[in-house]
Order: structure tokens, then C-alpha cells, then sequence
């Protein structure tokens, strides 16, 4: 017979006060969470621990810091106005999301379109552009071009026999219309400085003419909150508290406790530089600085 305190028909199984805790549902959601599970790993709240939560909180913005350069992003599209480009200096990727609001994700559906982060009181930072399609204006000249034009005389040879041109004939166009782009160096070149966050296109868009609507392809950092949570944010915060606790205990390396016993903190300080040298090498390996690119040129 099955004890009724584990049976999941009969209730919860997990202690009063507490809950529980998956890979995409944990625990930790806070600051305060994460900085009470680094304390617990020392034994606390049984043994005194020589950090106070500021200083853990602080190991915590350093260990996004380091995720966010390297994995923390999302895969966000933006539409982008060229009516709001500024001749000679480009456009500030925060004013784009300011403006639009517009983001479309297709791997991180639950963040997807929140381009504000309330726990920076900020825009969420753009890492780089991976993409960029300028889309023509879609107003009463767009009647006039050869695309549209030629779309009709397809459509028309479909229907009416042997008026207007074939597919063949579309598809020829098509690619000199490519091969035009290339010559004339019509598709724009995309550079983007992430310390400023502020693409340039070459060349630039003008409002006189020339209006389009681009999409544009961009990592993106993740929100706090969403970082949170993770193992390697986690991991990296108990080796930088290791390291900050071993060196505290230290000073008081000499000092016998009560019972005969002495302070431990050749093994704590140890294992947190060993482990703060693993995460990162495993951090740069798996990501590196190659991804994403830093320039995309369309």
C-alpha cells in the first residue's frame, strides 16, 4: 500500500511553508530567493554566515553581467520606420522599441513583445543585428513599380491565355531586379555600435523619398527576471560567494572553536576558485563571442 503522504492523489507532498520547484517553473523568482539558497549551501540559518545579502545580491548582478554577454538574449523582430532615421546619425534601437512596441519572438514566446525591463527601470539592450529587410512603401506608387506591374501582366497570361507574360519571364525579372540591388548597392548596410545602441544604415534613408517599413532581426538581452533561474547564474553566484566567504574566514583562520574545532576556509576559498575558472571556460566554450554577430550586412 502506498504511504499517503507521498500519494499525489491524496494532496501535496510538499512541506507546509514551502513549494515546489521544476527546470522551468523554480523557485527561485527573486534576489531575495536565490541570495537564501546561497546562504543555505554555507548551513545557514544552522551555522552563521559572514556574508550580508548585499554583498550576495552584488555577486548576482555580476554573474547576469557575464551570462547576459555570452547566452542571456532572445531572438526578437522589430519594425522599423525609416521616417524616424536622422540623416548622419542613424536611429537608437530604444527609440525603436519606445515607438513601435512591436516584437515578434519565436523561441521565447513568454518574454516575447516585453522589450522594458522593470527591474532595470530601462529598455532592454540590443546585442546585435542579425538581420535587416527594407520594405517598400506601400502607398499609391507601389501601383507603378515593375513588381506589381509584372504581377498583373502574370496573373492576366494565367487567365487569358497567351496575353501578358509567364512565369519564366517573372522569374527573369525577378533576378535582375536582384542583380540590380547588388550593382546599385540598393539593400542598405547595416552597422551597429551596441555600446550606443544606435544603427546606421548605408545608404541612409532619406524623408523626402524613398520611404520603406524594415524588419529588423536583433538579439536581444534577456530580462532580469527571466535570467534569473538559471543554473549557471546560480552556480557562478555560490563561487564568487565561496571565494568572498573563504577569504573572510581566513582572518580568522588561527582562532580555535569552542569543542576543539577550527575554521574551515582553505576548502571553501579553494573550491570556489576552482569552480569559478570551470563555469566560465565552460560559458566561453559553449558560447564564445561568436555568436551572435556583431555586424550583419543585407
Amino acid at each position: 500500500m502506498s504511504n499517503p503522504s507521498t500519494n499525489p492523489r491524496s494532496g501535496s507532498i510538499v512541506p507546509s511553508g514551502w513549494e515546489g520547484g521544476t527546470t522551468l517553473n523554480s523557485t527561485v523568482k527573486t534576489y531575495t530567493d536565490l541570495a537564501s539558497r546561497i546562504k543555505m549551501q554555507f548551513g545557514w540559518p544552522s551555522v552563521d554566515v559572514e556574508l550580508c545579502d548585499n554583498v550576495i545580491y552584488d555577486n548576482i548582478n555580476q554573474s547576469l553581467e557575464w551570462f547576459s554577454k555570452y547566452a542571456g538574449y532572445t531572438d526578437e523582430w522589430l519594425i522599423f520606420d525609416s521616417e524616424e532615421y536622422v540623416a548622419g546619425m542613424g536611429i537608437n534601437m530604444q527609440d525603436v522599441f519606445s515607438s513601435l512596441g512591436r516584437a515578434y519572438n519565436t523561441e521565447w514566446s513568454e518574454i516575447s513583445g516585453r522589450m522594458y525591463d522593470y527591474d532595470i527601470e530601462d529598455e532592454r539592450r540590443v546585442i546585435s543585428i542579425h538581420g535587416f529587410d527594407p520594405v517598400e512603401y506601400s502607398g499609391t506608387d507601389y501601383l507603378f513599380t515593375l513588381d506589381y506591374m509584372f504581377a498583373q501582366q502574370t496573373a492576366f497570361s494565367h487567365m487569358m491565355g497567351n496575353f501578358g507574360f509567364d512565369l519564366i519571364t517573372w522569374h527573369v525579372l525577378k533576378d535582375w531586379l536582384e542583380l540590380r540591388k547588388k550593382l546599385f548597392a540598393t539593400d542598405p548596410e547595416v552597422i551597429f555600435d551596441k555600446r550606443t545602441q544606435m544603427m546606421r544604415l548605408i545608404p541612409e534613408p532619406t524623408r523626402a523619398s524613398n520611404r520603406y517599413v524594415g524588419v529588423i532581426g536583433a538579439w536581444v538581452e534577456r530580462p532580469i527576471c527571466d535570467m534569473i533561474a538559471e543554473r549557471w547564474v546560480y552556480q557562478y553566484t555560490l563561487a564568487l560567494s565561496s571565494i568572498q566567504l573563504g577569504n573572510i574566514r581566513g582572518k580568522f583562520g588561527a582562532v580555535n572553536l569552542l569543542g576543539g574545532g577550527s575554521v574551515q576556509w582553505n576548502d571553501i576559498l579553494s573550491q570556489g576558485i576552482k569552480m569559478k575558472d570551470q563555469l566560465e571556460q565552460e560559458l566561453m566554450e559553449k558560447y564564445g563571442e561568436s555568436i551572435p554577430l556583431g555586424v550583419y550586412v543585407g
